[in-house]
């Protein structure tokens, strides 16, 4: 799974609504190597996953690390 990027990936969320990227290690500004894979924000709706109450679908290059945080 590590080396392929994954659309439409479910992964669950504390809380439901929007939920922007803050980081995508795939980024080219990392380097000329990184796909710059889109991993765009997600909305999570209130559908327990992963023992957590909500969840989202994303898509998410090969060995990358995302970060999702909502604003306050």
């Amino acid at each position: 799974m590590a080396n392929q990027n994954r659309e439409c990936y479910v992964i669950g969320f504390p809380r439901a609504g929007l939920w922007k990227t803050r980081f995508n290690s795939d980024a080219y500004n990392y380097g000329p190597n990184f796909t710059n894979y889109p991993t765009p924000d997600v909305e999570a709706q209130e559908e327990i996953i992963e023992g957590l109450p909500c969840s989202g679908k994303i898509s998410i290059g090969p060995y990358t690390v995302v970060i999702f945080s909502q604003a306050e």
